[in-house]
Formats: structure tokens, C-alpha cells, sequence
């Protein structure tokens, strides 16, 4: 399983198994306008490109215009939704402050960060009592900075889970190097 799924299965195991064992996967509506997840997926896909044009690393500060750059590289993404003029025009103010809440903390951090990666893959095997279980995990971008610590950062555009949620178990957060 990702570490995403985990959530999932906890929260509802059998969709687990419906995708997993009999492998079902849910049918969208049709004429459905785009969901959540897909704006997620249209800001990451914007982020991921933005910094892979402009990598993060010592001596390399982001250009006058990185905020402008970002937003046309969105507007290409954004293009995606145009048939939808209502979900266009909830989206596109949000990714506005986004880009330019990004720009402004990327030229703050650059000048603590050696290196940065991005969609970085990985996984752990763990042995359990019915053989191997292997948890993957991709991290939307690591930063290794100066002082040899790393930023593991993961892109979300919902809201943050709640302290119930966090406390039953069905979220958990990891802040500063320890997970809650």
C-alpha cells in the first residue's frame, strides 16, 4: 500500500480490498465537473514544473518574474478545466494566491537549501505474519539543505485534518521531524 492508502484502510478497509483483491475501481459520473482531487493534481503538476525549470539550491535565487512564470505554467494547466467556466473561476483566484504564496516562500528558503529533488520515490518492506508488506511512498519534493537536514515536503490543497481525526488515528501529521 502508499502511505496515502493507509489513511484509507483505516477509515474504510473494504475499499481496500474491493481495489486491491478484486481490483474495482469506482466509475465517474458523467458530465461531472472536476473534483478536489483534480485540483490538487493540476497545482502539483504546476509546482513540479515550476521547479524543475527553477531548482532549488545555493547560489540559484529565483528570477525577477518567477511569480508570472508560475502563473503562466498554472494558466497551461488551468486550460484543462475551461469547459467548466464555474469550477474555472473558484480555482483560478485560489492557485493566484497560491503562486503567490510559493514564489515568496521559495525565495526564502533558497538560501538554506544545497539541493532539492522532486517526486522521489520510496519504500519499506516490513515482515508480518503473513509474509512481506511493503509501504511506498512518493514525496512530492525533498530539499536537502545546508546544514545536511531534509525538508520533506508534500503539496496539499484541502484543509488540515482535524485534532479528532488526529487523535483517532485516521491522520496523521509529521511536523519538525516527529510524527503526530
Amino acid at each position: 500500500l502508499s502511505v496515502t492508502q493507509v489513511e484509507t484502510w483505516m477509515r474504510d478497509p473494504y475499499s481496500i480490498y474491493a481495489r486491491h483483491i478484486l481490483r474495482l475501481k469506482p466509475l465517474r459520473g458523467l458530465d461531472l465537473s472536476p473534483d478536489p482531487a483534480e485540483f490538487g493534481t493540476l497545482i502539483h503538476r504546476t509546482l513540479d514544473q515550476f521547479v524543475k525549470k527553477f531548482p532549488a539550491g545555493a547560489n540559484k535565487p529565483l528570477p525577477e518574474n518567477a511569480e508570472e512564470y508560475l502563473i503562466e505554467l498554472g494558466r497551461k494547466q488551468f486550460n484543462l478545466i475551461l469547459d467548466y467556466p464555474s469550477t474555472w473561476a473558484f480555482w483560478w483566484p485560489r492557485f493566484l494566491q497560491i503562486a503567490g504564496w510559493f514564489v515568496n516562500r521559495e525565495r526564502e528558503a533558497r538560501a538554506g537549501i544545497a539541493e532539492t529533488k522532486n517526486e522521489v520515490k520510496g519504500y519499506l518492506e516490513l515482515t508480518g505474519p503473513a509474509g512481506p508488506f511493503t509501504l511506498s511512498a512518493v514525496a512530492d519534493r525533498i530539499d536537502r539543505l545546508l546544514n545536511g537536514q531534509l525538508n520533506i515536503i508534500d503539496y496539499k490543497t484541502g484543509g488540515l485534518p482535524s485534532k479528532k481525526e488526529i487523535r483517532l488515528g485516521y491522520q496523521l501529521i509529521l511536523t519538525r521531524g516527529r510524527l503526530r
